[in-house]
Order: C-alpha cells, then structure tokens, then sequence
C-alpha cells in the first residue's frame, strides 16, 4: 500500500484574543444579537497558509458546518444578508 501526500501543512488558528478575533465577534454580536463561538474547522481552509505568515486569518460564513460541502448543502437568503452586514461592519472597524 502507498500513499500520495497531495498537501502538507502544519494546522493553524488565530488567538480569540487577537484585535481580528475580537473585533470579528463584536460585529457578529451586533448583528446576529448572539455572540459567536469560537472552534478549529475540520476542513482545509487557506487561513493555515496566512498563519505561517504571521497574518491573521479567521473564516466565517453564513451556511452551516453540518451540511457543509455535501450533498445537502444550503445557505438561505436572510443568512446571507446577515453575513454581508458583519462582513461590512468587519471592515469598518479594521479601516478607522
């Protein structure tokens, strides 16, 4: 048996402490009226390839993880305008 190793790379997280992270949180808490938790995403995502860089990198959507990339994937409408608002409110506070 062998194995063909596509990609390797070390995992990678940016501190909930970090100005990104909490400046992320806060923007969701106001839009969402909850504020969010924080967890490691089972997938592969770019954010390990900025870790390495030392930027930090965070993902967030608005689809669920549970039926993520699958077959029963979904994103409803109203979901999506809530993301868009955090993202806009994101950069706003990152840009003063």
């Amino acid at each position: 048996m062998s194995i063909d190793v596509l990609q390797r790379s070390p995992s990678a997280s940016t501190d909930e402490t970090h100005l990104a992270s909490v400046t992320l949180a806060r923007c969701i808490t106001q839009v969402e009226g909850t504020s969010p938790k924080f967890e490691l995403c089972p997938g592969v995502l770019e954010t390990r390839w900025y870790a390495q860089l030392g930027i930090p990198a965070l993902a967030y959507g608005a689809g669920r993880l549970d039926v993520s990339h699958g077959p029963d994937e979904f994103i409803d409408e109203p979901a999506m305008r809530r993301c868009a608002a955090v993202y806009a409110l994101f950069v706003g506070e990152l840009l003063r």
